[in-house]
């Protein structure tokens, strides 16, 4: 079971600390608000909804040891680079 979780944990890093896994990690931390709240007033179901994705890319930025600053620092580079492409 070590050996299992060893890759597992190895495929993720790689992935995401390669050029493009950081632009997916950086696209989806920005679109799934992992800096803010995902509290939705008046409606706990929606609330629930947007805080297990927010889980799941924290999830992901764990396996791929990268804190929330560092890919908010990617976050600007690709701004600064390609623009802001959540508008």
């Amino acid at each position: 079971m070590f050996k299992k979780e060893e890759r597992r944990r190895t495929l993720y890093y790689e992935l995401f600390n390669s050029p493009a896994g950081k632009e997916v990690l950086a696209d989806l931390s920005r679109n799934y608000k992992i800096l803010s709240t995902t509290f939705v007033e008046g409606d706990s179901h929606l609330s629930a909804f947007k805080e297990g994705a927010r889980s799941v890319v924290m999830s992901l930025m764990q396996l791929a040891r990268s804190s929330p600053q560092e890919v908010m620092q990617h976050i600007k580079k690709l701004e600064a680079e390609y623009g802001r492409t959540d508008q």
